[in-house]
């Protein structure tokens, strides 16, 4: 059996796709897109499989992406992820922001699969 080296692994890891992507529904209708990447190290972007990338400009939205990548295909607490994304400078009302940052992420990663020519992301 032969061995990767540390390039090899370095570049899986860099775009290990996700398998399942948990975006805030639940886990039994993730959003699963076999031709999507998410890569968290280095940039945070979502990276199609025609190498087109989902401009993801907010810092919070892509800190939640990464956040959610991170557990892929496993239910996560708004309180944890909320910790995860704002850390100690958390807001007051951190479930609401919460869900306002999900849904960017949704809109963006829909209307970005919708102008990609996937009907899935379509309305």
């Amino acid at each position: 059996m032969a061995h990767a080296g540390p390039a090899s692994r370095t570049q899986s890891a860099r775009s290990a796709t996700v398998q399942r992507a948990w975006l805030g529904a639940a886990p039994s209708q993730a959003l699963y897109d076999p031709g999507m990447r998410i890569e968290v190290l280095g940039p945070v972007r979502i990276r199609s499989d025609a190498g087109e990338y989902l401009d993801v400009p907010e810092r919070k939205v892509r800190a939640l992406l990464a956040a959610l990548t991170v557990s892929a295909g496993e239910t996560v607490a708004a309180d944890v992820l909320v910790d995860r994304v704002w850390g100690t400078a958390a807001p007051t009302n951190g479930r609401r922001v919460l869900q306002a940052k999900l849904s960017q992420l949704r809109w963006g990663v829909s209307l970005w699969s919708c102008q990609a020519g996937d009907s899935m992301g379509c309305w």
